[in-house]
């Protein structure tokens, strides 16, 4: 159990390292360029990083202390959450649909940035953050994807 206990306390961390982080650094990131064009609006990237932010840092502290992350990985979660729970309609299997739309979203502001050659806007320390976010992204997918790869590997002797 406790062996058990420690290994989902570590992909949880790696979790948080590796996307919530890098995540959390694009939409700010972008909020920040967007306020730099003179829309405000960008405001509102910022803020949405900055909850996610919070709900990383709680979950890696809960993880840490109690071996449970009791809230839900990202803003999304609870929006979905609260428009399923409005809308007539039955919803069986929406779990993962806040953070599925998050990830999307969060992958479509990379493209935007990327393809748009917006990264250039960036400050130097901006685009440092930019540079650590996506190496840590990367990485954590590659590891993650080599993870579950390995657990499906059966040695016969």
């Amino acid at each position: 159990m406790i062996e058990n206990t420690k290994k989902i306390q570590k992909r949880i961390l790696v979790e948080i390292v590796t996307v919530g982080i890098p995540f959390i650094l694009f939409k700010a990131l972008l909020g920040y360029h967007i306020i730099n064009l003179g829309f405000s609006i960008g405001y509102l990237f910022i803020i949405w990083g900055v909850i996610d932010l919070f709900i990383n840092i709680y979950n890696l502290i809960s993880n840490l202390f109690t071996g449970d992350s009791s809230l839900r990985t990202c803003f999304f979660n609870y929006v979905v959450k609260y428009i399923l729970k409005i809308l007539p309609i039955e919803h069986i299997g929406q779990k993962d649909l806040g953070t599925a739309l998050d990830i999307f979203l969060s992958f479509l502001i990379v493209a935007y940035m990327i393809g748009t050659g917006s990264l250039s806007t960036l400050s130097p320390l901006g685009l440092n953050l930019w540079n650590i976010a996506v190496i840590l992204n990367v990485l954590g997918a590659g590891l993650m994807r080599l993870r579950d790869s390995a657990k499906r590997i059966q040695i016969k002797i």
